[in-house]
């Protein structure tokens, strides 16, 4: 087993063993959570098999399975699945064990932040991945403007992405730290936290908020739940 395939196994260990709670019972809810990721992390995967390509950055095969369909680690597309579906599990915890919590999201703040969020990608080009990081961010929070009702109103939806930093932190820390995942400065600021690139911190609320978006939208229209 691979360095990354063993950070991605303890990923998910815990939401697998925990997933049987009773008040949690998020196995009945892993078809959705795995549907919403792949919604979620189809347009992070072209991006990466595209900015792979470019040399935006690399991985170490020392690290990784030899195997590279669209020229990414095989593991790399199981982060894709495993990291969402673990963060969803968090959100659904959270939402298990909190009482829903109304919380003022306006559609017009959210959608100024993504404006500026935006802005700011101009004076970061060429560096491809501060610039693409700042879209995703903005189109995550003008989903949740445009979207989000129901959701991102409810002030557990945040707290769950402010707890998913504690494990985006650990699994990031590995993966920049060993290194699994190597970047090109032309295409990072190069500033750092720890290991981990700055624009990270925008990209863990892009994939992971947009998935639980996702998970949400894809049960408004069944059973209630978690």
């Amino acid at each position: 087993m691979s360095t990354y395939a063993l950070i991605l196994a303890a990923t998910i260990f815990f939401p697998l063993v925990l997933s049987f709670d009773r008040k949690v019972a998020f196995w009945k809810r892993w078809p959705r959570a795995g549907l919403a990721a792949a919604i979620a992390g189809i347009p992070f995967i072209a991006w990466d098999a595209w900015a792979s390509a470019r040399g935006d950055w690399s991985f170490a095969y020392e690290h990784t399975w030899s195997a590279r369909p669209f020229g990414l680690p095989i593991e790399e597309l199981i982060f894709f699945l495993v990291a969402p579906v673990a963060c969803v599990f968090i959100h659904a915890c959270v939402k298990a064990y909190m009482r829903p919590r109304p919380f003022a999201a306006k559609r017009l703040p959210l959608l100024a932040a993504a404006g500026i969020l935006a802005l700011l990608a101009l004076p970061a080009w060429p560096r491809f991945y501060t610039v693409t990081l700042l879209i995703f961010a903005a189109l995550f929070l003008g989903l949740c403007a445009i979207s989000g009702k129901g959701v991102c109103d409810d002030l557990r939806f945040w707290i769950s992405l402010g707890i998913c930093y504690v494990p985006f932190l650990i699994v990031n820390g590995l993966l920049t730290g060993i290194p699994v995942v190597t970047y090109s400065p032309e295409a990072i600021l190069g500033l750092r936290i720890i290991t981990i690139p700055v624009e990270d911190f925008l990209y863990s609320p892009a994939l992971v908020g947009g998935t639980i978006l996702a998970y949400e939208k894809l049960g408004q229209g069944g059973k209630s739940g978690g």
